[in-house]
């Protein structure tokens, strides 16, 4: 059997068909007989009191317990790790047109978007050239200075496509210049 040590809080493992959920220590399932492609259905609850919406990795600690004949000790302990998946796509910060360069193109369309009723784009982190997690007229303002007036570099990912280091409420569906 599959025997529980821990979980970190909210992380489930339903057993197959769903006929019980694993989340406290001592919980087990009976993994059956080779070639053990029955697997359990891991879950991290949101609704549970324990969830934590900032954590982006979940633990479970397990150790396979022989219940046969055989007299086998059970196992030492591993660890599953489960880590969120980026929420937003690759992108390259200042790019706002998604044209794969940073350039005043950015900053007309940034401008359009804000003060013409033009596209803000499909990729908000990329327009968001601050990264101060706003979409405003200090996103153009920014670009122009990285561009003509010795400002300092654009905060990350901006020489090179990549995810987004920092907590905000824009995301990227999608950044043309890094498919």
């Amino acid at each position: 059997v599959l025997e529980v040590v821990s979980l970190d809080p909210a992380l489930k493992a339903h057993t197959p068909g769903f006929a019980s959920v694993l989340t406290m220590p001592g919980d087990s399932w009976t993994m059956g007989s080779p070639p053990f492609d029955n697997h359990p259905t891991w879950h991290i609850d949101s609704t549970d009191a324990g969830f934590d919406p900032a954590q982006t990795q979940w633990t479970g600690t397990f150790r396979i317990v022989d219940t046969g004949t055989t007299g086998y000790t059970p196992s030492t302990t591993f660890d599953i790790v489960f880590t969120n998946l980026s929420q937003t796509a690759p992108f390259v910060r200042g790019d706002a047109n998604a044209d794969g360069a940073t350039d005043l193109g950015d900053v007309v369309f940034m401008l359009n978007g804000l003060f013409a009723g033009g596209s803000l784009g499909e990729c908000q982190d990329a327009f968001d050239g601050n990264d101060d997690g706003v979409m405003d007229v200090a996103d153009p303002v920014t670009v122009l200075m990285f561009l003509f007036g010795g400002g300092a570099p654009l905060p990350g990912p901006s020489l090179s496509c990549g995810d987004d280091t920092t907590t905000d409420d824009l995301s990227c569906v999608e950044h043309d210049a890094c498919l």
